[in-house]
């Protein structure tokens, strides 16, 4: 047993049930034991070592409710985690990444001013009402790398707004609110940055001039829809964009794909 470490997670009304339950009685009301299989998580060729630099946390929910929470390093998670659970449907969470996204009952949320998280979560719901129940960690990618060139050379403040700032960790499904972030270059010209999850097709860089006015806007998120980005794939592709001052075009290259499209846009 030393692989499995055994957690009770019970409700506060299953306290009240006996200690055991005999063959002869009835195992209604008896807790379910889960096993969480992580073994897929650990493995080195599918989850790189540097996802686990902030933690793998693992929530269960009842009916939405979080009331059990596990948090491992990787020289510490076992392969399988048992759990004693309440009898019925158990919401099974694992989160890999988490740093400035805030937590809140199912809801990860990013503030104005921060960019997505490298966000990797799994979750499913698990039909525990029998003796036994199973699951795996699949992990998801929940964010996009975008990388922006062509922006280097011109006195902008650049601004990247959106209509979701967050996830339903049960659902997988993203949040509308205000996301906002400040766009920087790097020394090779690059603007880089995570976007999270969509369901809409607002996301916008914005163009300030130094004086406050707004210059200009690149509705990247309907460019985005146009080609066919989907927002909605368990796990987001990262694009890459060049923005062309000269032509007033813009080309967008999605991970694995092998074209390039270009997108006139106002000056």
């Amino acid at each position: 047993m030393d692989r499995i470490r055994i957690k009770s997670c019970l409700l506060a009304a299953l306290l009240a049930l006996p200690l055991s339950c005999s063959i002869k009685e009835d195992r209604s009301g008896c807790p379910c034991l889960l096993t969480v299989d992580l073994s897929r998580t650990l493995d080195a060729g599918i989850t790189p070592p540097s996802w686990w630099d902030k933690g793998l946390c693992i929530v269960l929910f009842k009916e939405h409710t979080p009331f059990c929470s596990d948090k491992f390093k990787l020289s510490d998670a076992p392969p399988e985690v048992d759990y004693r659970v309440e009898k019925g449907d158990v919401g099974v969470t694992g989160i890999l990444g988490l740093d400035a996204g805030a937590l809140s009952g199912n809801e990860i949320r990013y503030r104005e001013g921060s960019q997505s998280d490298r966000l990797y979560v799994s979750s499913r719901v698990v039909p525990c009402h029998g003796e036994v129940a199973r699951t795996a960690l699949e992990m998801y990618k929940q964010f996009s790398n975008i990388e922006i060139t062509g922006l280097d050379s011109f006195d902008y403040r650049m601004e990247v707004t959106a209509g979701c700032d967050g996830l339903d960790m049960l659902s997988r499904e993203a949040l509308e609110g205000s996301f906002r972030f400040i766009l920087t270059c790097d020394e090779e010209g690059i603007c880089r940055f995570r976007m999270p999850r969509q369901d809409r097709d607002d996301l916008k860089i914005l163009l300030w001039r130094a004086d406050g006015q707004l210059d200009n806007a690149i509705p990247l998120g309907a460019y985005l829809t146009q080609i066919g980005y989907d927002w909605n794939a368990p796990s987001l592709s990262d694009v890459s964009v060049h923005v062309d001052f000269v032509t007033a075009s813009l080309s967008i290259t999605v991970e694995d794909w092998t074209q390039e499209i270009e997108f006139p846009y106002t000056l």
